[in-house]
């Protein structure tokens, strides 16, 4: 059938599988496993995952050997094991199909090594991938499958490895992209798909990294600069890490829908990575199998000039946490994301913009969605220095051991920034450097005892330190869950162990967040809300089925989809004030997130704020 591919592509859509290595874990496969692996040792379960896709509807199924080179068994102790599991792989995965059915061989990354001093020439890479590919050619897959690579010029070695033995198989070149449309490479998402174009592969596209709508961005703007075919394989939705594993909560009638809008956008092939299920695939093949793909209209990209870069504002001598200024008035917050680089032109405008709206504190996050930008340590410094405001600075568990969240909040305390929001964070994996680890020594909870040690001159050792930090502890609280007690529960054990302040998920519910008021009054400190103005349809439902922790009510998700495209965005902001006069009398500040980093959006919100406590004032006696 290998030869067939591309003409059925030409013809209509094929829908593939869906995530093999989530099935397996979630089939009871541990997590620390090697799920190759499971060719040799349970092959009944593997070709039972591929029979349950192929009822679903899929067309393609992919080989069990996304991991199976050497250099992956080998960290697993199993390197001489390549040929046999990927013999394996496809030997199971061909013993279940039909004629109608493709079998493509998977291939992934090539892993990191064992010594970090150490890495692998490309060449050496080159040696890794062929001698997989070589046994997935010979038990005759009908096509290869080049999936969930961070890397271009990773991804163009295994592509010149495959080519260097099949000049004619189809080969499918998958990047992992983030809801950003940006890999970790330097070059642009669809820069680089057409470079894979123009080396030989037949079908470029993206898998994994985030939900449905990161590939929907990538897509939309590729499918107008070349007739080469497309796929689009996301994950169900961002990942949460419970109870030590990764669960996908996601909606398969939503995915179902997103990938609809793939189809329209140009996609030729559709399928599903992490989270999705047989479900998920059975929604989308009563969907779009057997469409025709979509027409594409060719246009040249338009390149944006950047904007120039303006000069310090002034700087206040005494700079106040935010948090001391509860009771006095709605303190207001504005989430303010670092830039990706070196550069600070755009965040010092931002900043300078809200500075004059008259903001109470920047709020800035640190590496959010585990997408890489720069550290909000010192930029708070810098914010706080220029415009004499003070920063919430987000510190997650993530990114460093105990010993470097101690030198790094030290050195926060040196630098004047005093409000630290304490967060697990989010695995390393959903973002655009997923061959990083993400650390967790600790979790929010053991990062609030970290602070509050460090404000009693205590160090992670349990040794007394020179200074204290001062720190105004803060931590997250997400009222958007079906049983809020339990939420409440963690909340008092974060108070206990020295959180003063807390910060919400974005709320979409005037009557949650009476509730939410209502249920935590007896906990003493105050909560901030958060606000997020919603952009667009498409917008609220990503939030919706795709971002942990956000669910918005089906009241704002029909007013969102009832706006026209050139109404969205005010019915998103007009929603925005009616939650903040909902809570302007019980809610004593809040949290503004804009979006797409529209600050104009956010200071519409803050003169909203001061207005409203101004027409109060007057009405006092």
């Amino acid at each position: 059938m290998a030869n067939t591919f591309l003409q059925v592509l030409d013809e209509r859509i094929i829908v593939a599988d869906g995530g093999m290595g989530a099935m397996l874990g979630a089939r009871g496969v541990p997590w620390n496993a090697c799920f190759e692996a499971t060719n040799l040792s349970q092959p009944e379960l593997v070709k039972a995952l591929h029979l349950e896709f192929v009822a679903a509807g899929s067309e393609l199924i992919e080989t069990n050997s996304f991991g199976a080179n050497r250099n992956k068994l080998a960290a697993l102790n199993q390197a001489d094991q390549v040929k046999t599991i990927n013999a394996a792989a496809v030997r199971l995965a061909r013993s279940i199909v039909s004629d109608n059915v493709f079998v493509g061989g998977s291939v992934g990354p090539y892993g990191r090594l064992t010594d970090p001093e150490y890495d692998l020439s490309d060449e050496e890479r080159f040696d890794v991938f062929k001698e997989q590919l070589e046994v997935l050619l010979e038990e005759g897959v009908d096509l290869i499958l080049l999936e969930t690579f961070t890397q271009l010029e990773e991804l163009k070695t295994a592509l010149r490895a495959t080519r260097s033995l099949d000049s004619d198989i189809p080969v499918v070149c998958q990047m992992a992209f983030s809801d950003s449309v940006r890999p970790s490479v330097g070059a642009g998402a669809v820069q680089g798909l057409l470079e894979l174009e123009a080396l030989g592969a037949s079908v470029v596209g993206g898998n994994c990294g985030s939900g449905p709508i990161g590939l929907i961005r990538v897509i939309e703007e590729i499918s107008h600069l070349t007739e080469v075919k497309l796929s689009a394989q996301p994950n169900a939705s961002f990942p949460q890490y419970v109870n030590g594993r990764y669960i996908y909560l996601s909606d398969p009638k939503y995915f179902a829908e997103s990938a609809e809008t793939l189809v329209g956008l140009g996609a030729n092939m559709i399928g599903g990575c992490c989270g999705t299920t047989p479900d998920h695939i059975r929604l989308v093949a009563e969907q779009v199998k057997g469409w025709a793909p979509a027409q594409r209209v060719l246009r040249p990209r338009i390149q944006l000039q950047e904007n120039r870069r303006i000069k310090k504002g002034p700087s206040r001598k005494q700079i106040y946490s935010p948090i001391e200024r509860v009771g006095t008035t709605n303190v207001t917050l504005v989430e303010v994301k670092p830039p990706r680089g070196l550069a600070l032109g755009a965040v010092r405008r931002a900043a300078k913009l809200l500075s004059d709206s008259g903001v109470d504190a920047f709020s800035l996050v640190e590496n959010s969605l585990a997408q890489v930008r720069m550290s909000p340590i010192p930029l708070a410094h810098i914010l706080q220095e220029e415009f004499g405001i003070a920063s919430v600075v987000h510190v997650t568990c993530r990114d460093r051991n105990l010993m470097g969240q101690q030198s790094a909040l030290t050195g926060a305390a040196a630098l004047g920034i005093r409000t630290v929001l304490a967060l697990t964070g989010d695995p390393s994996t959903i973002g655009d450097s997923s061959e990083s680890s993400s650390v967790y020594d600790t979790n929010s909870l053991g990062l609030i005892d970290l602070l509050s040690n460090l404000n009693k001159g205590i160090n992670v050792a349990g040794n007394r330190i020179s200074g204290s930090g001062n720190f105004m502890i803060g931590c997250a609280f997400n009222p958007n869950v079906r049983r809020m007690e339990p939420e409440i529960k963690r909340l008092e054990r974060k108070v206990a162990r020295g959180a003063c302040f807390a910060m919400t998920q974005p709320v979409f519910d005037a009557g949650l967040i009476e509730e939410m008021y209502d249920k935590t009054s007896h906990i003493g400190i105050p909560i901030l809300l958060g606000v997020m103005p919603l952009t667009t349809y498409r917008n609220a439902s990503f939030l919706h089925n795709e971002v942990p922790g956000i669910r918005i009510s089906q009241e704002i998700m029909d007013r969102m989809r009832n706006a026209s495209e050139d109404e969205a965005s005010d019915q998103g902001l007009e929603i925005a004030r009616e939650l903040l006069d909902a809570a302007t009398s019980i809610a004593p500040g809040f949290y503004i997130i804009p979006q797409l980093e529209k600050y104009e959006v956010a200071v519409n919100l803050v003169q909203h704020l001061k207005q409203s406590e101004s027409a109060l004032a007057r009405e006092a006696p």
